[in-house]
């Protein structure tokens, strides 16, 4: 193996495997989604290694135009993508289509919203805690979500101030 080679994977492929992801805003977020919908999964298509594609059926329309109530979704698993396969419950997606019809996260990494309620009128999100991709959303408008000391996941003992997200209040800012 060529020195020149060895002295380029030390240098730049650790950067590479344990680069972050920026900021970015809530308003870049919503602008850049064609489609903002409350959906459940329907089916995944698992494509290759890493790459999928996951049929859901639209349950509430909060942003966007759509004839469908049903929209397949294509995702690639990576260090700052996720997978949209979690088949329980409601999922809050930011959406942009593209040219084969399908639909993608608008911003990678920050387009899957898992919620968690017993029913669509309590759905909640801790940004914190749920995935630390979510923490990277800024300047959210404060009348839906409200801060709480929340446990730290995967972690026995220590709290955290999460932004939780009211879909319910949610839906009253879209719908504003």
């Amino acid at each position: 193996m060529s020195t020149r080679l060895i002295i380029f994977l030390f240098l730049f492929y650790p950067a590479a495997l344990y680069a972050k992801i920026g900021p970015v805003t809530w308003e870049s977020l919503v602008d850049g989604s064609e489609i903002v919908a409350l959906v459940k999964i329907k089916n995944i298509e698992v494509v290759d290694d890493g790459h999928g594609t996951t049929k859901v059926l639209i349950v509430d329309l909060l942003k966007g135009s759509q004839s469908s109530n049903e929209i397949n979704v294509s995702w690639h698993l990576s260090t700052v993508s996720s997978a949209l396969y979690d088949i329980h419950g409601y999922h809050l997606l930011f959406l942009k289509k593209t040219e084969d019809g399908k639909y993608k996260q608008s911003v990678i990494g920050r387009s899957f919203w898992k919620l968690y309620g017993r029913n669509r009128e309590n759905l909640t999100i801790s940004l914190e805690t749920e995935d630390p991709r979510l923490s990277t959303i800024i300047e959210l408008p404060s009348e839906f979500y409200k801060i709480e000391s929340v446990p730290v996941r995967n972690c026995t003992i220590g709290y955290i101030d999460s932004r939780i997200v009211s879909y319910k209040k949610l839906k009253e800012y879209f719908n504003q």
